[in-house]
C-alpha cells in the first residue's frame, strides 16, 4: 500500500455574514430632549445623577448599554437646561390666576323705608292729608 500524503487546506469563508439584529437608529436631539423631559418629571431634581439618567435613556430609547456614551455632554447640557426651566417655572409667581378681591358688604340702613325710596313697607310713615 502506498502512503498517502495528508495536506491541510485553509478554507476561505466567503459566505455572507449572518443577519444580525439591526441596531436602532441613534435618537435625534429632539427625541433625546423629550426622553429626558419624561425622565425628569416627578423626580427630585437635586438627587438625579447623569449616569442614572443616561442608563435610563439607553433603556427607554433601546440603544443598548453604552449606546449614549458618546453623547454625554449633550445629555448633560439638555438635562441642565430642562432643570433650569423647571426651577424657574416653580419660582415664577402665578400671575395667570389673580387672587379674588374681597367684596365689601353694604351696611343696611335704619329701616325698610329708608332702604327703598318712596317705599311703603313696614315702618314707613304714611302722609295723611
Amino acid at each position: 500500500m502506498a502512503a498517502m500524503d495528508a495536506q491541510v487546506v485553509d478554507l476561505l469563508d466567503d459566505s455572507p455574514p449572518l443577519a444580525e439584529e439591526a441596531a436602532p437608529p441613534a435618537p435625534t436631539a429632539e427625541q433625546l430632549k423629550e426622553a429626558i423631559r419624561v425622565y425628569l418629571q416627578g423626580k427630585d431634581l437635586s438627587t438625579i445623577s447623569l449616569k442614572a439618567l443616561r442608563v435610563e435613556l439607553e433603556q427607554s430609547l433601546g440603544v443598548g448599554q453604552g449606546g449614549l456614551d458618546a453623547r454625554k455632554s449633550e445629555i448633560r447640557s439638555t438635562a441642565q437646561e430642562l432643570v433650569q426651566e423647571a426651577q424657574s417655572a416653580a419660582a415664577a409667581p402665578q400671575a395667570a390666576v389673580p387672587e379674588p378681591v374681597a367684596k365689601k358688604r353694604k351696611a343696611l340702613l335704619g329701616g325698610a323705608a329708608a332702604a327703598v325710596p318712596g317705599g311703603s313697607g313696614a315702618g314707613a310713615v304714611e302722609d295723611s292729608q
